[in-house]
């Protein structure tokens, strides 16, 4: 007659198996109190053999084995072990939840971390750090929401954030921001320039480029290069 797992037992501790279960089975049912303990050992030396961990000689990892093996026979197991047998009821207690720091993130895909930036930027008095900081702070807020939105992301929804985020606290050029593209990691560095108080309101222009690819165009002369036919 065959003797299927679904006939036994639930596995009690599944990361040590079915077999070292009904091994710590057979230790309950010896009788003599020294040899139970004997064999007690014996299994906890083979769970520390099954399941690798750095910290197998530090005494919090010893006494975790010997509270998987008391919840393995079902706290029946009677031996004189360096620790003290568990109470069930303390072992399947659920842990007190923890709250959040100051209530919940105005925008969970941001964080918390994110509000605590950007509560900090609106202390930078000089207005070229304030405006890194918040190219800085407007980059990781993209990436974020990319995460929860991979369609696409708009500029000015971001900037929009960063301003709600800081209770309209926090000043800063947004139309210098969209027109260069500061946000976008694949651009510019998100740096401002050390003239951008000189530079406001001027608009993005690939001019200085344009110019700089037609001086190497010309020769020595003077002149343009021709063309080879």
């Amino acid at each position: 007659m065959f003797v299927y797992n679904t006939t036994k037992a639930e596995i009690l501790q599944r990361e040590y198996g079915r077999n070292l279960q009904e091994l710590a089975a057979h230790v309950v049912g010896i009788e003599d109190r020294q040899e139970r303990t004997k064999a007690a050992h014996a299994l906890i030396h083979l769970m520390k053999e099954l399941t690798p961990n750095k910290m197998k000689d530090s005494p919090e990892y010893a006494q975790r084995l010997w509270d998987d093996l008391y919840i393995m026979t079902d706290f029946a197991l009677d031996v004189d072990g360096p620790f003290e047998r568990p109470e069930p009821a303390s072992i399947h207690k659920k842990p007190a939840q923890v709250p959040y720091l100051g209530g919940r993130p105005s925008f969970m895909h941001y964080g918390r971390n994110i509000e605590n930036m950007i509560a900090k930027a609106t202390e930078i008095e000089d207005e070229e750090e304030r405006l890194g900081a918040v190219v800085t702070i407007g980059r990781l807020m993209r990436t974020f929401y990319l995460q929860w939105n991979r369609d696409n992301v708009d500029d000015k929804v971001i900037l929009a954030d960063i301003k709600r985020l800081s209770r309209g606290k926090l000043k800063f050029d947004e139309e210098y921001i969209l027109e260069n593209q500061l946000l976008v990691t694949s651009g510019p560095t998100g740096r401002p320039n050390r003239n951008y108080s000189n530079n406001r309101g001027r608009k993005f222009s690939n001019k200085g480029r344009s110019q700089g690819q037609n001086r190497g165009n010309q020769n020595r002369s003077g002149g343009y290069r021709k063309r080879k036919n």
